[in-house]
């Protein structure tokens, strides 16, 4: 077959996809057999030059909709036959024996982890450095030659490693629902007393950065005059569809059904995006239609609103919390309070927040602190809350800032948190409040304070992105991995004083 493999700029990102010339024979287009297939609206065309019948077999598993080959699809899976294939915008090269068998050890450099899976490969690529347009995405840790490319704009990425056959290893499977098609974000409500465009600000960024990764994107939100249902298709922040339906499990489930989204984002949006996630799960909507949560599992979330899991969960690595007993009847709650309620005073103890962001590789980041200016007990979203803290010594501020990575990586949050601890100046005593996996008021605040897109990274992250090789979508230029600085400068204003005029006065 000799054909051209491609994929569309459409953004103008980089330059065209340089053809390729694999070897001439007959080209053949499986698209599950003879006959379409009914399913779930995602469609695959696969090219064959001498596909294996497994990897036909994993790809008639997952969810596909019926369709030809001309028309649109999903994604793309071009095999290559055995020989010298050419490489887009490199060279390669035969290896001497070839790496052929079971068990070989595949390390991921994106991620950092390493597979056991089976190789029969007899040519490789030289590495990225030769190829400006990719980068190197697996190599083998026995010889460290190349066993996959990723397209540094584009999304397509090669791997030798998927299962060719039906022998196994079967751990890198998941190499056939890397591409996701359409993510069901769950948006704000309406505005509340108490409550200003905070959400709105955080769901505009999150539609942003799925857009930004080609993936369509389902909208339901009620308030038809927030940003993220603005009309204009132009927007950067344009929701594919929108639905003006109440955020509620009974709606959601309804779109659901009838988009059939890859994965569902929960934490975008508040509280009540939140628990309409986790009643999802309780209900079995999620595993009814195949639609994956991105970012925090749903597990994980309920460590962090159930306050007794969350009090049973701290102390298995030593933490600290407020002493509490969760009671489900007036029996309970006499036994635990009999005649009279002791409690701990926490007068004059400070509140302190950070805003926590966690790869799936386990990096983590302390993107903002803030300090609370109202006592300890009213809630921090109706409270004056200042960024940086102004009155931490360095000791106090690196000991809650390692308490609050310890506590991420110990949950298990992948994408962007908010912790509250409460802090004792006099003795360096603390304890933990709670967790919020989630954005939240003081996300917006902390992403304007620093200038860290909070929203936009979480998303990159609940994709699979790592920190390490996302962008600084401000600076265009640094990575995202990174801890901004806050800091607050005094202004003075010439003729502040009677007698001074000029600044040069005033020093």
């Amino acid at each position: 077959m000799i054909g051209n493999y491609g994929v569309p700029d459409t953004k103008q990102r980089a330059g065209p996809v340089q053809p390729l010339q694999p070897l001439e024979r007959r080209a053949r287009v499986h698209q599950g057999g003879h006959h379409l297939r009914q399913g779930q609206p995602l469609k695959i065309l696969a090219v064959d030059s001498s596909i294996k019948y497994n990897r036909r077999s994993l790809h008639l598993q997952r969810p596909r909709r019926p369709g030809h080959h001309e028309g649109d699809h999903g994604a793309a899976l071009a095999t290559t036959s055995s020989g010298q294939p050419a490489a887009e915008s490199g060279n390669t090269f035969k290896l001497p024996f070839g790496n052929r068998g079971q068990n070989q050890p595949v390390h991921n450099l994106k991620t950092g982890q390493s597979y056991i899976t089976m190789l029969r490969t007899t040519v490789t690529r030289w590495t990225a450095r030769r190829c400006p347009a990719s980068e190197e995405l697996f190599v083998n840790l026995n010889d460290a030659t190349n066993e996959g490319m990723s397209h540094k704009s584009k999304p397509y990425f090669t791997a030798q490693l998927h299962p060719k056959h039906a022998g196994g290893p079967t751990d890198t499977e998941f190499l056939f629902d890397t591409f996701l098609d359409a993510v069901l974000v769950l948006g704000s409500r309406g505005l509340s007393i108490g409550q200003a465009g905070e959400f709105d600000y955080l769901g505009s960024q999150a539609i942003k950065a799925l857009k930004e990764e080609d993936i369509e994107t389902i909208l339901i939100n009620p308030n038809i005059a927030s940003v993220q249902t603005n009309i204009h298709r132009s927007r950067e922040s344009q929701a594919s569809n929108v639905y003006y339906l109440q955020v509620k499990p009974e709606f959601v489930e309804q779109v659901i059904k009838r988009e059939r989204p890859d994965g569902i984002l929960v934490s975008m949006s508040g509280q009540t995006a939140l628990n309409c996630g986790v009643e999802l799960d309780k209900l079995g909507v999620s595993e009814k239609y195949g639609v994956k949560v991105l970012g925090t599992l749903i597990d994980v979330i309920n460590y962090t609103e159930d306050r007794e899991l969350f009090n049973d969960k701290l102390p298995e690595i030593n933490e600290s919390i407020t002493q509490s007993e969760a009671v489900e009847s007036v029996e309970d709650a006499v036994k635990a309070a009999y005649q009279i309620l002791v409690e701990h005073s926490m007068k004059g103890w400070k509140e302190v927040e950070y805003e926590v962001v966690r790869d799936a590789a386990t990096n983590c980041l302390t993107v903002c602190n803030m300090e609370n200016f109202d006592p300890l007990g009213i809630h921090t979203g109706e409270s004056i809350v200042i960024a940086p803290s102004q009155t931490l010594s360095n000791r106090e501020y690196h000991m809650l800032c390692e308490t609050a990575v310890k506590m991420v990586r110990h949950l298990g949050i992948v994408g962007e948190c908010n912790i509250q601890c409460a802090l004792n100046t006099k003795s360096e005593e603390y304890c933990n409040i709670e967790v919020n996996a989630r954005l939240s008021r003081s996300s917006a605040l902390a992403s304007k304070a620093t200038g860290y897109p909070l929203a936009f990274v979480t998303v990159k992250l609940a994709l699979g992105i790592n920190l390490s090789v996302l962008k600084n979508s401000v600076t265009k230029s640094t990575t995202a991995c990174f801890e901004p600085l806050t800091t607050v400068l005094p202004r003075c204003r010439a003729g502040i004083w009677p007698s001074s005029t000029t600044v040069d006065e005033l020093r």
